[in-house]
């Protein structure tokens, strides 16, 4: 088919990443090809008695650190913290480990999904709450504290560009050139003029020093 537009564009561009072959079948041999279509009632299903799945797809050693890996901010793997429980990849160790009670910590087995998934969240918030102030204390001691007042003479930084025409190289130019301060732009800019009072426009805090 060609000019898909719509619904059919957004089929095509799924199943292009799949290996399939198409194989057409008439409609009195295929009745029920609506199956999918129509509405059908929940059904309830017991995962102690799933049929045994297993995949090996995801089964290298790369995936298996991938799914148990602990995220260091978070404290807990990426699929514990979306579902509560431990990731299997074959549906006898997940009924031995729902038998066990050990889909997750035993401190929570028996816990109501609901709840469970709100313990891990709480959780990981404080964990990352303790990673953020981590991160702002390293941080904060490279930072330095810049106020200049209007009039006040600092060094701005030179964003000067090589030119070959003119055999200039920036490299060998002048990291930081005089400047007078205009006036503060908010909290951490501020209006710059060269020492004759030609203005050169705003510049953020970082590129300029007293």
């Amino acid at each position: 088919m060609k000019d898909l537009s719509g619904r059919l564009a957004r089929w095509s561009l799924q199943l292009q990443g799949f290996n399939f072959k198409i194989e057409h079948r008439k409609g009195s041999e295929n009745v029920v090809a609506d199956t999918l279509s129509r509405c059908v009632d929940e059904i309830a299903v017991d995962p102690t008695k799933l049929l045994c799945f297993e995949t090996t797809e995801f089964a290298g050693d790369e995936y298996k650190e991938l799914r148990n890996a602990v995220h260091s901010a978070t404290g807990e793997a990426p699929f514990f913290t979306l579902f509560g429980h431990h990731m299997f990849l074959h549906g006898s160790s997940y009924r031995l480990a729902r038998k066990l009670q050990s889909l997750c910590v035993h401190e929570m087995a028996g816990i109501p999904t609901a709840d469970k998934l709100r313990v891990v969240q709480e959780k990981v918030r404080k964990c990352l709450e303790s990673a953020y102030d981590r991160s702002r204390r390293r941080y904060d001691q490279r930072a330095r504290v810049f106020a200049a007042r209007p009039g006040q003479e600092v060094y701005r930084r030179n964003f000067v560009l090589s030119d070959f025409g003119k055999q200039f190289n920036a490299k060998f130019a002048k990291k930081f050139l005089k400047a007078r301060v205009v006036k503060a732009i908010g909290g951490n800019a501020y209006e710059l003029e060269e020492l004759d009072g030609r203005s050169l426009g705003v510049y953020h805090a970082y590129h300029a020093y007293d």
